[in-house]
């Protein structure tokens, strides 16, 4: 019986396209917006048979840009409700 050979696993890799639903999806917008990105030149895309593609590439160059733009500002939560909100010091809250 011949020897197996160890299996080489390969590194793992990213998709050169996602769909365009899925694009939409894992940035937060909608479609109306996903199409408007398209023709402002933002996402590159192509037609994949019925399917219309969106580069990986293109998507995060946007994130980017984005990132970039508002200089990396981090997102400040809202206080959940009921919680009170802080008043600068030596305030009292009025009843």
């Amino acid at each position: 019986m011949p020897a197996k050979s160890p299996t080489k696993k390969k590194p793992p890799t990213s998709p050169f396209a996602t769909p365009f639903g899925d694009a939409c999806r894992n940035d937060g917008i909608g479609r109306d917006r996903g199409y408007a990105l398209i023709r402002a030149g933002e996402w590159e895309s192509y037609v994949d048979g019925n399917i219309r593609m969106v580069t990986v590439v293109s998507i995060n160059a946007r994130r980017q840009r984005m990132i970039a733009e508002t200089g990396g500002a981090t997102f400040k939560p809202a206080p959940l409700r009921g919680q009170r909100k802080a008043l600068p010091d030596g305030e009292e809250a009025v009843r």
